[in-house]
């Protein structure tokens, strides 16, 4: 109805556009979601959930471990929150202060401060040399990558996000080579795969304005930029050099 606050998917773009025209079945009311926190949701939760909730199948895997990678990120922190949810216990990195600030907030299983940490000799010790059961890394950076692959356990399973394609626009490159030889199996995170599961992109929103109102997923918003052309730039400027890369930026339109 005319006035109903909502928030979604548009699926046709509109990046910073003040209206948008989008599908009824894209959108959903955000209800107790506050605006500024409903915006956050729109790719990097979907993204998060269909990694953790549809392809790793989180809901069998309680009580196992999993290891995120860039869990102070935007989709990160979102996939961090959903695996707690799930009941896996979960090891999380970061090297700067406020990404460390923000892993202890989220009440991760375990922080390690890869900056003065080993990563993955810090995940053989948590995992009792065993290995994280499940890794996730949602990166794109070869270096990361190549933390990951030999923080997963024999018989683990490694969840990443891009299609090969997507890859090569960032310099890394697909490791299924090295998971397999590690004795693990390699998936692949696509939020694409909405398209053909609609009703999964609708239990993704619905889902996340019901743990919201109870208080067991939240984003967390670290930057809240007017609406301008400079200051946008400016942010996306200080985004690529990694000095606002944690949590969610919100863009916020006067009105």
């Amino acid at each position: 109805a005319p006035g109903t606050k909502v928030f979604g998917y548009t699926y046709t773009g509109g990046c910073f556009a003040e209206y948008v025209v989008a599908k009824k079945e894209h959108v959903f009311e955000s209800k107790n979601l506050p605006a500024p926190e409903a915006s956050t949701y729109g790719i990097a939760h979907m993204t998060a959930y269909e990694s953790i909730v549809m392809t790793t199948e989180a809901a069998k895997h309680a009580g196992k471990t999993i290891y995120v990678a860039g869990a102070a990120g935007g989709v990160g922190h979102f996939a961090a929150q959903l695996a707690k949810l799930y009941g896996l216990k979960v090891i999380g990195s970061a090297g700067k202060e406020l990404s460390l600030k923000l892993l202890h907030e989220m009440k991760l299983d375990h922080v390690i401060d890869y900056s003065k940490q080993n990563v993955v000799d810090e995940i053989m010790k948590i995992t009792g040399g065993k290995g994280a059961d499940i890794v996730y890394d949602s990166t794109y950076m070869q270096s990361s990558y190549d933390q990951s692959t030999r923080a997963v356990a024999k018989g683990g399973t490694f969840v990443r996000l891009g299609l090969e394609g997507q890859l090569s626009q960032t310099g890394a490159k697909d490791m299924t080579q090295e998971v397999v030889a590690r004795g693990a199996k390699m998936l692949i995170g696509d939020a694409s795969r909405y398209a053909a599961e609609p009703e999964k992109l609708a239990q993704s929103f619905e889902r996340a304005v019901t743990w919201y109102g109870e208080g067991r997923l939240r984003p967390f918003i670290t930057t809240t930029v007017a609406f301008d052309a400079t200051k946008l730039q400016e942010a996306f400027e200080a985004f690529i050099r990694g000095e606002i890369n944690v949590g969610k930026i919100v863009v916020k339109i006067a009105g």
